[in-house]
């Protein structure tokens, strides 16, 4: 039971309060890794927000095709609510190597959001050197940086290995480069 009142009119009754749990995934910004010869462990800068707040943030990490693995990120500085996150792809990087990678955060009611969205089957991917980029059915990135200074973006399936000299791959129509 309540009562509310303005000084001149008083109103009791019943109030029903409906409380709906946080259902929205954090959301995550960064700019991708662009392609390079250095074999150095690269950060991302990562801005992570979310209405209830960011309680863990990870760079998951695949180098020539391996499995992904993980590393969490370090952070915030700023607020749970709006923080920076830096994400590194740690372990002994060589040239010439392809490394996929996304984020991934996580929220104090375990909503996740990755980005890329689609996580581990559309990662983003760079080059270090001339690295030949994974393919064949299924593979498929959501951001290439590759050596020659291109860089493909927007769901790009890789329907065969990737290299300098011959490759193919598609998006929405096939493409090659003989």
């Amino acid at each position: 039971m309540i009562t509310v009142t303005d000084g001149e009119f008083t109103d009791t009754g019943h109030v029903t309060v409906t409380v709906s749990p946080d259902a929205t995934a954090p959301a995550t910004t960064y700019v991708p890794i662009p392609h390079t010869t250095s074999t150095a462990n690269p950060t991302v800068s990562v801005t992570a927000t979310d209405a209830v707040g960011v309680t863990s943030v990870s760079i998951f990490y695949s180098v020539d095709g391996a499995p992904f693995a993980s590393n969490a990120c370090t952070g915030p500085t700023g607020t749970a609510q709006n923080g920076t996150w830096n994400c590194t792809i740690p372990g002994v990087l060589v040239d010439p190597s392809a490394i996929a990678y996304y984020v991934r955060a996580q929220d104090a009611l375990s909503n996740t959001g990755s980005n890329p969205s689609a996580g581990a089957t559309a990662p983003n991917l760079y080059t270090i050197g001339a690295a030949t980029v994974p393919g064949g059915p299924g593979i498929a990135y959501s951001n290439l940086s590759l050596s020659n200074g291109s860089t493909l973006g927007g769901d790009v399936a890789v329907a065969s290995e990737l290299t300098r000299g011959r490759a193919h791959y598609q998006r929405e129509h096939a493409f090659a480069w003989l």
